[in-house]
């Protein structure tokens, strides 16, 4: 009985499946360029394998796509985070994927973001230069990784950084070029994942709005001679009434704060009246006391004359923006332990063998350096031999390689809502001692290990090993708990 338990456990793990919930995502059409590229690049990337894996594809509705075909959104909603964001709530989506095309001379240049649904921010980005549709599928799993990879980040203990709108100072910027640029900037910095990046425009602008309708008031209360003894007021006033050429510094403290951000990027552009030399001035400021934590200036004759310029300056910029990056611990723990596809942990169980050693009890530990997959090392502990008159005790180091099951492969099974479902290959050194009367016989052989198991709601370990010498075969079936870290 107790072996077709075994068989019955380990068959019905068999039919189990990887049961954790996939994040959903919406991929919207991008917008811009060529008729049909938007779309047809937005398609590419949903059908890709790696992304189908990771997520769930939401579709897009037919509202969600009007709103995004509107003129005004597609010319810079792609820099709104809180509009991706509502599109991105209406579709039950948790990431948004979008993009925009810019048409240049020859080429096109395609900037792609993705976007936490739940807190706005701007996980990460790429953007690349294509001048036959041909090129794009090549492309594209460079992007996948960056979407896949960001989507697992957390960013929980990072500082916000709020990226305002950039100002531009006269007609002799190309509004066009000052957009591209700002968006591979916010990109740049949202890929190193030391800043939780908010290119939050809508928010920018109510706050900006507020922040204007208040100078209103002032010069209201001035002409009418109402006293003012609010300083505070005043200096906020004088700070949205003085736009300077290098970025509006106040203006932009105030905008962080507005968004609860540690950190304002801010940035300004000017042309030269005579000559064609642009200006370019970036400064990251800490919006508690508007102190400026990095700081670039410099000239260009053009800003934007091909994608190599645009690359390179970005770059150049993310270099000389010297940010002190997270701990190893704290780069540890956000690579490693919050990604929900790596299972580390640490545990114990009891289980037995049905012959010798009849009970077994083990502690192990998990690491996981590739998604979907994990190391298992520990040791088993074996004791009370089926041999009359013998005393026995074991031990059993060992090393396995667990991976995870996709749902794609398997039929699903109703319990798998609650789990998930392992199997592996791995190795070990059985160390076994036993003594009748005066008789002492110790015992070492090398072992081979298939297993299989079911990990309900990441504590509750059932496992079955199916072991061998090479010359004999045992079993072990064990139920024991895990503390998986967080």
């Amino acid at each position: 009985m107790k072996k077709l338990l075994a068989v019955f456990i380990l068959l019905a793990c068999t039919l189990a499946v990887f049961g954790q919930e996939k994040q959903k995502v919406a991929i919207l059409p991008f917008t811009g360029g060529p008729d049909g590229d938007g779309a047809a690049i937005a398609g590419i990337i949903s059908n890709q394998h790696d992304i189908r894996e990771a997520f769930d594809i939401v579709p897009c509705t037919d509202e969600v796509n009007a709103l995004v075909a509107g003129k005004e959104f597609g010319n810079n909603g792609y820099a709104d985070s809180d509009a991706l964001a509502i599109l991105g709530g209406m579709l039950g989506a948790d990431f948004v994927i979008c993009g925009h095309i810019h048409s240049m001379e020859d080429s096109n240049l395609v900037i792609t973001t993705i976007i936490n649904v739940h807190t706005s921010v701007q996980l990460a980005g790429n953007y690349f230069e294509y001048e036959d549709f041909d090129d794009i599928p090549s492309l594209l799993p460079d992007i996948t990784a960056i979407i896949i990879n960001a989507s697992h980040r957390n960013t929980s203990r990072l500082p916000v950084l709020a990226v305002v709108p950039f100002e531009i100072t006269n007609s002799g910027i190309d509004n066009r070029d000052a957009e591209i640029l700002a968006q591979i900037l916010t990109i740049e910095i949202a890929n190193t994942g030391r800043f939780v990046v908010l290119p939050r425009a809508t928010s920018m602008h109510n706050a900006l709005a507020e922040l204007d309708t208040l100078v209103l008031f002032e010069a209201a209360k001035e002409e009418a001679g109402i006293p003012d003894d609010d300083a505070k007021e005043e200096a906020e006033e004088e700070a949205i009434a003085e736009q300077e050429p290098d970025g509006g510094t106040e203006t932009a403290v105030l905008l962080g704060r507005s968004v609860g951000a540690a950190y304002v990027l801010s940035a300004g552009y000017a042309k030269e009246e005579e000559g064609d030399i642009e200006h370019f001035i970036l400064r990251i400021l800490n919006t508690k006391d508007g102190s400026v934590f990095a700081e670039v200036y410099e000239n260009y004759i053009s800003l934007i004359d091909s994608i190599a310029d645009i690359a390179n300056v970005a770059r150049h910029f993310a270099d000389k923006v010297k940010i002190t990056g997270p701990s190893i611990g704290e780069r540890f723990r956000t690579t490693m332990l919050d990604d929900p596809s790596k299972f580390w942990s640490v545990g114990a169980s009891v289980g037995t063998s049905f012959a010798t050693p009849l009970v077994i009890g083990t502690i192990h530990g998990t690491a996981s350096p590739f998604k979907n997959s994990f190391f298992d090392i520990g040791i088993d502990f074996g004791f009370v031999s089926r041999l009359k008159g013998a005393a026995y005790y074991s031990f059993y180091p060992f090393v396995h390689f667990n991976y995870f099951f996709p749902s794609s492969l398997i039929p699903s099974f109703p319990l798998l809502e609650y789990g998930s479902l392992y199997a592996g290959l791995g190795f070990g050194v059985m160390l076994a001692n036993y003594r009748f009367d005066d008789l002492y016989i110790f015992r070492r052989d090398a072992a081979a290990d298939v297993c299989v198991g079911y990990l309900f709601r990441d504590f509750l370990d059932i496992s079955y090993t199916l072991r061998t010498n090479f010359s004999t075969v045992s079993n072990k079936l064990a139920v024991g708990y895990v503390w998986r870290f967080r």
